[in-house]
Order: C-alpha cells, then structure tokens, then sequence
C-alpha cells in the first residue's frame, strides 16, 4: 500500500484551507472607510425605507444621512412608506409594465397593418392602371376597325354586313378568301352624305 491515504489527504486539503481563508475573516481594516470616489455633478440619491415605529431609528438615521450629504455634497431624499401602502404601489407599478409592453404590441400591430394596406393599395393601383392600359389598347384596336369600317362602303344586307368589293381586285389567301377593299367607293358616298 502506499503512504497516502484518505486521512493523510483530509488533514492536508483542510490544512491548506484554513490558510487560505485566514484572511478574509480578520480584515485588517475596513475598506469602505478608504474607497474615494467623486460624486458626478448636481447628484441626487433618493432612499424608501419602511415607515418606523420608534422615534430613534429615526433620528439616527436622519443624523447619517445628515452626515452623508456634508461629506459626498449629494442631496439625499428619504421617503418612508408603511407596509398598508407598499402593496397597491406595487401593483400599480406592475400594471403600467403590463400596459407598456400592451402598447408596445398595439403600436407594432398597428404599423404591421398600416404596411400592409399599404402594399395592398399599391398592389390594387398597379391592377386598376394595368386594366386601364388593356382598355385603351383595346380602345386602340377598336378605334382602327372603326376606322377601317368608315372607309369601307359597308352596308346591312337582310340584316347581315356586306361590303362592296371591286370584282377586279387582286385576291390574297392560299384559297383567294382575301380581297382588298374599295375604299375610294366608301370616301366618295362619305363625301356625298355630307
């Protein structure tokens, strides 16, 4: 066996902490009466305590904070509050958090909603302006079959179109269905309408 064992181990680890804590449970003195610091400009520092029954408590602490102020040069308010007064504050305090993040939800709502009718209002524009631009080129095309018709001497013939082709006319189409119409015809009855 070896010369090591649990107990040897204990005494040692014990040993080593005991040296290592030392210090930290006699201080050589306290810190806080040696920390420096500068105060920022115009600070103010305001204390809640609970509301005291005993007079003295009072005035002791009154005394510090007395001596607080003389020594940092920074106003010190006190406010006490009794136990009966803690409650309905708190909860006011809680019910604002509640509504903040309650308005905070609404008014991101609110412009998730605003952008999308946005989107939707250019969305339909854009469709209304496409639907217009087919109309005026259907208003295009049909203007040039008006036109054409105006040219043509075109006439009803029992209750069906007809129009007066010149017989000599070169034809078109691979079965000659095609013949170019006489428009010269069509100008002159035009012209003797007027």
């Amino acid at each position: 066996m070896s010369d090591f064992d649990r107990r040897k181990f204990l005494k040692k680890t014990s040993a080593a902490a005991s040296v290592a804590a030392a210090p930290m449970l006699w201080p050589a003195s306290a810190q806080a009466q040696t920390l420096a610091f500068k105060p920022e400009k115009d600070a103010k520092l305001r204390v809640l305590r609970w509301s005291r029954f005993v007079q003295g408590d009072i005035d002791a602490y009154m005394i510090n904070v007395k001596r607080f102020t003389e020594k940092t040069g920074i106003e010190v308010r006190v406010d006490s509050e009794g136990w009966e007064d803690v409650r309905p504050k708190a909860a006011v305090a809680a019910n604002i958090k509640r509504l903040t993040w309650k308005l905070h939800a609404i008014a991101i709502v609110s412009t998730l909603i605003l952008v999308a009718g946005g989107v939707m209002l250019i969305w339909q524009q854009t469709q209304l302006y496409q639907q217009a631009r087919e109309r005026a080129i259907a208003a295009a095309v049909d203007a040039e079959i008006a036109e054409a018709y105006r040219q043509a001497n075109v006439t009803s013939c029992g209750g069906r179109p007809c129009v007066k082709l010149d017989a000599k006319a070169r034809r078109w189409g691979q079965k000659g269905d095609y013949v170019l119409l006489d428009l010269t015809a069509g100008k002159n009855d035009q012209d003797n309408k007027r």
